[in-house]
């Protein structure tokens, strides 16, 4: 018997270039997150086909998905910018949510990290640095009774997801519920209805990405010391980012 193949075209907003260690090891922002769509995509049954194109909104900021209801879904990725801040870009994508969300009610979107924020943004809750700092490596994520019901885990208390942030959303937009928190953050994913679902964990990382990176501003003095030697010494492939793009993947299909 032949299984068909489903097919999901997902726009990808990409809000940031990682350092070069990692683009050497994992590639860009736009590669990771099609890699973990599409091996998430063959996990499921029947199969999905993730077809995907990035649009560089920081080099090209008036580059937008020309037609948003040609797409299934709109992703945004993370950053290492201030998701608070009026930089032109920024307040141009916060400004491109807040008006498409509403105009194509058909259209799917995915908010990881920065793109958590932007959305919560557009939608009246400003982002802000936790007063608890940084948040990095596998995290303990505990789920919110509508976290265990939009995520189609009833017997899941938690998820465990790769963080690297110290910026947070703290409440909730009108029209959102928060699916999951952790020790520093009181909204660690939310959903709007059946059209947005949002993360601030990071499902495309790898662990040799969050080795670099924490190792890099550890050196910086970005991340203080003890809190990256912590990290780094907790790290394993011991997560649930595979099954949560998977599930990221199921809520963009209308599933």
């Amino acid at each position: 018997m032949t299984t068909l193949s489903r097919v999901l075209k997902v726009a990808i907003l990409v809000t940031d270039v990682p350092m070069a260690e990692v683009c050497q090891r994992r590639g860009d922002y736009y590669t990771m997150f099609t890699r973990c769509l599409q091996q998430a995509g063959r996990q499921l049954y029947p199969p999905v086909t993730v077809e995907t194109e990035g649009f560089d909104v920081v080099n090209e900021p008036f580059r937008y998905p020309e037609n948003p209801s040609a797409w299934d879904a709109i992703l945004i990725t993370g950053s290492k910018a201030d998701s608070y801040r009026d930089l032109p870009w920024i307040t141009r994508l916060v400004d491109y949510v807040r008006t498409t969300v509403p105009q194509y009610p058909q259209l799917k979107w995915l908010g990881i990290c920065f793109g958590h924020q932007i959305i919560a943004r557009a939608f009246g809750v400003t982002p802000e640095v936790s007063p608890l700092g940084w948040e990095v490596g596998p995290t303990t994520v505990k789920l919110t009774d509508t976290g265990r019901q939009v995520l189609g885990a009833p017997t899941y208390s938690s998820l465990t997801l790769l963080q690297l942030h110290r910026d947070v959303v703290e409440g909730c937009p009108e029209g959102f519920q928060v699916l999951g928190y952790s020790n520093k953050c009181s909204n660690h994913s939310m959903v709007k209805g059946n059209q947005v679902l949002t993360v601030q964990g990071h499902p495309e990382f790898t662990n040799d990405v969050v080795e670099v990176v924490v190792r890099a501003r550890r050196e910086t003095g970005a991340i203080p010391r003890d809190v990256a030697d912590a990290c780094l010494e907790k790290i394993s492939d011991n997560n649930d980012s595979l099954w949560f793009t998977a599930r990221m993947l199921r809520f963009a299909l209308g599933e």
